[in-house]
């Protein structure tokens, strides 16, 4: 009796093993393509042009301009923007905030995101 009961405690183990790697597995899947879903992919996409779009009517053709993601474990969003152009690492911190004013006009489609603008300084 005592060596089924060994086998019995061990598979027991092993079943609880598998099952909870695998349901981690399977959760974190979901987290992932929440993020990767084709609805917010382009609606990143139209908000970044948008982005390039207004800079350029402004004066800062060629600028550099990239997004980042944050998926929080809630599932809620946050991005951040960064931009970088010669023109604007020389204005004053006055007229930097005046340029993310007129930036946060633009409207992102999900409006429980969090959205974060950061100059990047121009190295050369």
């Amino acid at each position: 009796m005592k060596k089924y009961g060994f086998y019995i405690i061990t598979g027991i183990f092993i079943f609880m093993t598998i099952f909870f790697s695998t349901a981690t597995v399977r959760g974190e899947g979901k987290k992932r393509l929440q993020g990767e879903d084709p609805y917010y992919r382009e609606m990143e996409e139209t908000y970044m042009e948008q982005v390039r779009e207004k800079l350029t009517n402004m004066g800062y053709e060629n600028a550099g301009v990239y997004m980042s993601r944050i998926v929080e474990t809630d599932g809620s969003m946050e991005y951040t923007v960064h931009i970088h152009h010669r023109r604007i690492d020389k204005m004053s911190e006055i007229q930097k905030e005046e340029l993310e004013r007129q930036l946060e006009q633009i409207e992102f489609s999900d409006c429980t995101a969090k959205i974060y603008r950061k100059f990047i300084e121009y190295k050369c």
